[in-house]
């Protein structure tokens, strides 16, 4: 929402800045955040840590999970006639940052990325901003830091912003 611009905040509305440059925005609303921070059938809500467990209960963590939500965003997107496909771009601010990196970094589709708040190291996430198992990737940090997975978007262009007052 913030990204969009449908909110005034300190996000700037990245993703209408992104858009107004030419890009088609696929600016991610993520299953357990924001709008959808409740979700479930009718009187059955499922909360962050529910959906967290569910998902590693069968195999999958959420940045996977978010991803996976993703491409079908783009698959969607290329269905679209007013849609150039090399002119398609991802936006996100934290957690969704980092989902835009991961989905850059794994599908070619993606032509730019801006993200914000949300490159750092694996263990300045979880040691000084002390997210939480929503960040997880099992084993992930065996093979890359973030670094790594930042430099295989390369060589698309990405903008990386990070507030003065984000821890």
């Amino acid at each position: 929402v913030a990204t969009t611009g449908i909110e005034k905040d300190f996000h700037n509305a990245n993703a209408l800045r992104f858009a107004e440059a030419g890009y088609v925005v696929l600016a991610m609303e993520i299953r357990g955040f924001g709008y959808l921070q409740r979700m479930g059938g009718k009187n059955q809500d499922i909360d962050l840590g529910t959906r967290i467990g569910y998902l590693i209960h069968h195999g999958q963590c959420l940045p996977g999970a978010t991803v996976d939500d993703l491409v079908e965003g783009l698959n969607y997107l290329e269905t679209r006639r007013e849609v150039d496909p090399q002119r398609l771009g991802a936006v996100g601010f934290s957690f969704g940052g980092k989902a835009a990196i991961y989905l850059a970094a794994l599908d070619e589709r993606i032509k730019a990325v801006m993200t914000s708040g949300s490159v750092t190291s694996f263990v300045a996430n979880f040691h000084f901003s002390q997210h939480g198992s929503e960040d997880s990737i099992p084993g992930l940090r065996r093979w890359l830091e973030m670094s790594d997975c930042v430099g295989l978007v390369a060589p698309r262009p990405m903008l990386v912003h990070w507030g003065a007052l984000d821890n």
